[in-house]
């Protein structure tokens, strides 16, 4: 999901509602969670075949702790996305990290309003070889191997 749908979402519901976030293995994240970093992120690399990238993505980052009383409303999170990242920033891939036992990077990929509630599906970001030609890996078993929306993952 980009920036600006992120935003749309937190519009279609009042300013206090409480956000829910799912993730791919059903598993819901603490609703006492806290956001404590929403960032953008530029990113240069080289990849595996040498070549230079960059990328460039929205985050906020998620955290809990034992204050289990604590909330973040759509309104507050909304504020706080706002502060943070630029106006030309709307048409970045929003991410979301969260520790559990390891820091877990996902994608937003879409939203469901109930009631009161709006409540955000994640995805997985997945890694893959960014130059098989260069390193000696069959494109072929790269492309059987990434997961299409619905596949094998």
């Amino acid at each position: 999901m980009k920036v600006s749908e992120f935003f749309k979402s937190l519009d279609a519901i009042s300013d206090n509602c409480n956000i829910i976030f799912k993730t791919p293995d059903c598993k819901l994240l603490p609703l006492h969670f806290h956001v404590t970093e929403a960032a953008t992120v530029f990113k240069k690399f080289k990849d595996c075949g040498g070549i230079d990238r960059e990328e460039s993505y929205a985050s906020i980052q998620l955290w809990t702790a034992n204050d289990y009383n604590h909330r973040i409303t759509t309104g507050k999170l909304r504020k706080i996305i706002l502060n943070t990242l630029m106006e030309n920033e709307n048409d970045m891939e929003m991410l979301v990290e969260h520790e559990a036992d390891t820091l877990s990077i996902y994608t937003v990929e879409s939203y469901e309003v109930i009631g009161e509630t709006i409540l955000y599906l994640l995805g997985r970001k997945k890694t893959q070889c960014l130059a098989p030609d260069q390193c000696g890996v069959n494109k072929e078993v790269v492309e059987k191997k990434c997961c299409k929306k619905g596949g094998c993952c």
